[in-house]
């Protein structure tokens, strides 16, 4: 086959080209091969796909298997503008679509791209369905767009209007500089959904990296190893419908998100910004977070050295609909039966300033669960303060942290309906707690019924949690929080047991300080040893009691030989309802003569 070198503007002025030789166009940054095709008179000239013949056929770039380049379309990546070049790409992937299916991978070179327009890499106007669209650059700073549009409104860099599924973006740094900036609008009724956006960045100043909105889709959406960085007052945002027309069960055109959005899986990205929250999804959702990091950075300093910066949050779980004896008693429009839950596994986290919060729910039901995480790396410089609040005022999801390490304080909110829905489980285990000694320390509860519905209080369990500081007097965090105050508790006996320092029951002088959690209830004290643990024949007294000026004996049991064993249970049904009654002591009588390696004092207890 005749091969011919050629340029654009050369074949632009061939008057009879030649059907049967291969044409190499050698453009700086348009080069590739063309065929002539004579028979086609009507297709427009765009001068990268199609180039326009004095013979009034058209030449057709062929080979185009690796993806279609921007740069044929005029873009250089020296940091000029190429708006027109990316819409001029968009265009031509657009009129690829056939039986809706796209055609197009559009590939973005290394250098810097500077757009000014909005929608040049996806735009609103395209509205039939399609199914695969390919943005591909040549890798994390090495491909760079910077978004440069003001616009107040509308500013979108891709707008998907219910048309793409399969949208896949790798590769390509993302700097914005406008606080209305929008890096994806994608609206969905019908189609859009099934995005992927792998090893990614997002920089500089935007309003929300990703913005969801319409009533149904939205869904099957992943990010891999992907940064958000700078400042931004969301990464993912899926907003509040403000639309009350729309019936909870119909699938209408609506403003804002819906609990019908579905699927959302993050990992290894790295959330680090001066200010911004990381998901704000304000329905339900199934959610998963795998690793990462995630950092408020602070942007100055405050008293006692303590940094300080906007902040935000890094998860924020809004309302969903909330079902009750058959009608909503949310004033949601939006559908029923959304899935609720969230899975956030082993991100390092640091809260560098007091407005960063780890979490802010308002989901009324579904499945919340932390595994393995940590955020108290930054302990040691920030006071401990409130970083995670739950408004339990409408429902009551089932919250649960699990072989985590946590700074601050978790705040609840009740309000006079929350006792209708406080039987949910809220649970820590195998939790270390960096800024709380003790439980109680570490919860807040924010009661806006003025004491009118104490019953509303959510039962929060500690099951395998130790505290900061903690010491052998006050190892015990296991408790059920709020027992005595929730209107409905499930509740588990828990049983410690008391020894001295070389692993024995103490002998008379050895007094053994230990903290049960406030509130708590002592079922049982069992005081037991087997015959010949012990050679001395003394008669042996234990006493278990409190630590007021005056101590009150909770349990009490004397062996008249101490070598012939005892078994003895005693039940006091005692409160530890204040410091001086949960700091209890175990103390021996004074005719305990030796120390006893095989007796045991067991104190069983709710609360």
């Amino acid at each position: 086959m005749p091969f011919v070198m050629s340029s654009i503007a050369d074949l632009k002025k061939m008057t009879a080209p030649d059907v049967n030789s291969l044409y190499y166009v050698t453009d700086s940054g348009r080069d590739g091969f063309f065929r002539y095709d004579p028979t086609d008179t009507t297709s427009a000239n765009n001068d990268a796909t199609i180039i326009v013949s004095a013979s009034r056929g058209r030449f057709k770039r062929t080979m185009m298997d690796d993806g279609v380049n921007v740069q044929w379309f005029g873009a250089k990546g020296d940091g000029s503008d190429a708006s027109d070049a990316f819409i001029a790409a968009l265009r031509f992937a657009e009129s690829m679509v056939k039986n809706h299916r796209g055609k197009v991978k559009l590939l973005i070179p290394s250098g810097t791209y500077t757009i000014s327009k909005s929608e040049a890499l996806l735009g609103g106007t395209y509205t039939n369905s399609a199914v695969g669209y390919v943005i591909q650059g040549a890798g994390k700073g090495v491909t760079q767009i910077a978004y440069t549009n003001q616009a107040a409104s509308n500013n979108y860099l891709l707008y998907n209007n219910d048309a793409w599924q399969h949208i896949h973006i790798q590769d390509i740094e993302f700097t914005g500089s406008s606080p209305n900036a929008i890096f994806m609008y994608s609206y969905a009724a019908n189609s859009a959904q099934n995005y992927t956006f792998e090893r990614c960045i997002w920089n500089g100043t935007w309003k929300n990296v990703f913005q969801l909105e319409g009533g149904n889709l939205n869904s099957e959406m992943t990010w891999f190893h992907c940064n958000f960085n700078g400042s931004m007052e969301n990464a993912i945002y899926v907003p509040y419908s403000t639309n009350k027309s729309v019936e909870p069960n119909t699938m209408a055109i609506r403003s804002g998100g819906s609990d019908q959005f579905l699927n959302y899986n993050l990992f290894a990205c790295q959330f680090e910004v001066t200010k911004g929250n990381y998901l704000n999804f304000q329905y339900g959702g199934n959610i998963n977070v795998w690793g990462g990091s995630l950092i408020h950075i602070g942007t100055g300093t405050g008293a006692n050295g303590v940094p300080t910066g906007p902040g935000g949050t890094f998860f924020k779980l809004g309302k969903t609909n909330y079902l009750q004896n058959g009608s909503y008693n949310n004033p949601d429009p939006g559908h029923a039966g959304g899935a609720v839950r969230f899975l956030c596994i082993g991100p390092r986290i640091e809260h560098r300033v007091q407005t960063s919060k780890l979490i802010e729910c308002n989901w009324y039901d579904g499945s919340i669960t932390f595994l393995s995480v940590d955020n108290a790396s930054m302990d040691f410089s920030v006071p401990s303060y409130v970083n995670a609040l739950f408004d339990l005022s409408n429902g009551t999801p089932t919250v649960k942290f699990d072989g985590c390490r946590l700074a601050g304080k978790h705040s609840f909110l009740v309000n006079y309906g929350s006792y209708n829905h406080n039987n949910d489980k809220i649970v820590y285990e195998n939790t270390r707690f960096t800024q709380a000694a003790k439980a109680d320390d570490f919860l807040a509860i924010v009661d806006n019924t003025n004491g009118y519905s104490l019953g509303g209080r959510p039962p929060v369990t500690f099951r395998n949690c130790s505290g900061s500081g903690s010491t052998s007097a006050d190892a015990f965090f296991d408790s059920d929080q709020n027992y005595l105050l929730a209107n409905r508790s499930q509740l588990t006996t828990k049983m410690v047991s008391i020894r001295n320092v070389t692993g024995k029951l103490p002998a008379a002088g050895q007094v053994e300080a230990f903290d049960l959690p406030l509130n708590a209830l002592i079922l049982n004290v069992i005081f037991f040893s087997p015959a010949g643990a012990v050679t001395s024949k003394n008669a042996a007294t234990y006493t278990i009691q409190t630590t007021d000026k005056t101590p009150v004996v909770v349990a009490t049991y004397t062996s008249a030989n101490m070598s012939l064993g005892y078994r003895q249970t005693v039940s006091p049904l005692f409160y530890c309802d204040t410091e001086e009654r949960r700091n209890l002591q175990l103390v021996p009588g004074s005719t305990v003569n030796v120390e006893n390696p095989k007796g045991v004092i067991l104190i069983e207890y709710i609360g």
